[in-house]
């Protein structure tokens, strides 16, 4: 009976070590999908978010919905690494016209608003989110704002949808309507 026991409890640490050896490093891959999605999606939103302002496109790909990212995450990585790629001048004119980096620094991304989305045409129903960040130029700030569209695929929240929010209340209404839109993108 001992030794039983001593094979189960050794048997049940084996698969916890397994299971904990095969999550990935991405703590935002350990969802509750379960509960309430609120948390899970303004997680995965805002990783998906920072990925994207550090040009980490792996992680981006990884975050997109196979119908966002239209092929491997190996083949939407390659990509958005080749339209990532610098143009000959390495700088891009900022919203007061002077020349600056293209790298501008980002303030930290905000979740202004959740909630429940419908269906509408391709895409399914799930969870929406508005985020928000500032871009630092040198010579003011500019506001960047997004609605996603989550959906939960293979136990997972994904970004399914993108769309620009910047001209809108921030509101539920509002990002309702903003990915009310029938565009894949």
């Amino acid at each position: 009976m001992r030794k039983t026991k001593a094979v189960a409890l050794g048997a049940v640490a084996a698969v916890a070590a397994l299971s904990a050896g095969c999550s990935s490093d991405h703590p935002d891959n350990k969802q509750d999908v379960a509960g309430d999605p609120a948390a899970a999606v303004t997680k995965v939103a805002t990783a998906y978010q920072d990925a994207i302002n550090a040009r980490k496109w792996q992680r981006v790909c990884e975050l997109r919905a196979p119908s966002l990212r239209e092929g491997s995450v190996e083949e939407c990585t390659k990509k958005e690494e080749a339209y990532d790629a610098p143009p000959p001048t390495h700088s891009t004119p900022s919203p007061s016209g002077t020349p600056e980096p293209e790298d501008a620094p980002t303030g930290p991304v905000k979740v202004e608003v959740t909630g429940e989305v419908p269906a509408i045409g391709d895409h399914p129903a799930g969870q929406g989110v508005i985020l928000s960040f500032n871009y630092f130029h040198a010579k003011e700030t500019e506001l960047s704002r997004w609605a996603l569209r989550l959906v939960q695929q293979g136990g997972q929240w994904l970004v399914e949808q993108v769309e620009d929010a910047l001209r809108g209340e921030v509101t539920a209404e509002f990002m309702r309507a903003t990915l009310s839109k029938e565009m894949r993108r």
